[in-house]
């Protein structure tokens, strides 16, 4: 008999840190880009990328999921999303700053909507509505949390770079908890 206890534990981390990601960044991203120094126009053209590109992010991974596996997919686009996050708190040319936002929205937005997918084929039927209705419930503390920590990030004036690295940091944290689920069991 497996027990899911771990699991449950980890999804509803994962779950959390992907919605803080997204709303967080949704929320705050063109008032920090404008604080940086980018035009108003081009902040808000970076989160038209953010989400643009997200869903395109979405049907590349869905069919890597189907090739390698939901675990690896979703824990290599957790560490994509933060890598990129990192970087963009360090600027550059709009064109740069355009990719790493693409990426950023193609990875976190990817990563929210495919863990779905993940918890609904690791648990058996008789427990998939429950450990999705439940993971999705946590992950809703985490999409009210994204735009209270950006905006107390924000009040903080700190450096541009410390901004995007702490929401970098919950992206690893996701991905080291989702690198705890050590099976991937089959659905029955």
């Amino acid at each position: 008999m497996y027990h899911y206890d771990l699991s449950t534990l980890v999804f509803w981390l994962a779950f959390f840190c992907a919605l803080l990601m997204v709303y967080g960044l949704n929320t705050w991203l063109p008032t920090v880009m404008i604080e940086t120094g980018y035009g108003l126009n081009s902040s808000l053209g970076f989160l038209i990328a953010l989400q643009g590109v997200a869903v395109v992010g979405i049907l590349v991974l869905s069919n890597l999921c189907e090739k390698y596996g939901s675990k690896k997919v979703i824990i290599s686009s957790y560490i994509a999303g933060a890598i990129s996050l990192a970087l963009l708190g360090f600027g550059g040319s709009i064109f740069y700053i355009f990719i790493l936002v693409a990426i950023a929205g193609a990875a976190t937005t990817g990563s929210q909507v495919l863990i779905q997918a993940y918890v609904t084929s690791f648990y058996p039927s008789a427990m998939k509505s429950t450990g999705l209705g439940m993971a999705s419930g946590i992950g809703r503390f985490g999409g009210m949390t994204g735009p209270i920590l950006g905006g107390f990030l924000v009040s903080l004036a700190l450096p541009n770079f410390m901004n995007f690295l702490v929401f970098s940091i919950v992206g690893i944290v996701a991905a080291f908890g989702l690198s705890l689920i050590a099976v991937e069991l089959p659905s029955t």
